[in-house]
């Protein structure tokens, strides 16, 4: 789901482009709002919505009952690592994002952090920096900090790249450890 987003992301151009007129309380998903109770957002869309787009995309949340979250990327791009992955984003474009849906409305229940600990430490991408863990869950946990300054109360969970690799699930493990050593949740 999403607002109503007038200029689509490249590659998104004709992928749900319906998503905008599920806001309204005759919009033909009432059953199936009834069993929803979370519903995330990309950044994209948020990004790209009018104000007055997003804000009637919020209120029908609130008025159906479903939870709002944003997946996105939270490690901040910096002399540290310039990786152009999804999990790493300039800090001034991730302020940006939630100050609009701060001052949209939105009641961000969760966040979605998206693969940091794939695209931290194992991608090989060209601009990947391959960190470790320990390194990761700094960045993270001063991301977070930020996150919290606009949504206090918001939780935060990951998606992350599993494979049927049994050495990468036990680095999986280890850094669910780490995570939680650094960050303390």
């Amino acid at each position: 789901g999403g607002p109503h987003v007038e200029h689509h992301a490249p590659g998104w151009e004709n992928i749900r482009t319906d998503a905008g007129s599920m806001w309204t309380p005759d919009a033909p998903w009432k059953t199936v709002a009834g069993a929803v109770r979370v519903i995330q957002f990309r950044p994209t869309s948020v990004e790209r919505a009018r104000d007055s787009d997003l804000r009637e995309a919020l209120a029908d949340l609130k008025r159906r009952n479903i939870a709002f979250a944003i997946g996105t990327g939270l490690l901040i791009r910096s002399d540290r690592c310039r990786a152009t992955t999804e999990a790493y984003v300039n800090q001034k474009t991730m302020e940006g994002l939630f100050d609009k849906l701060r001052r949209n409305g939105a009641d961000v229940k969760y966040v979605t952090m998206d693969e940091p600990f794939f695209y931290g430490h194992r991608d090989s991408g060209p601009t990947s920096c391959h960190e470790s863990p320990q390194a990761l869950a700094q960045a993270l946990k001063e991301s977070i900090a930020i996150v919290r300054k606009y949504f206090p109360n918001v939780k935060i969970g990951s998606d992350e790249v599993v494979d049927a690799s049994g050495p990468w699930v036990q680095e999986l493990v280890q850094w669910t450890d780490t995570f939680k050593a650094v960050t303390g949740e």
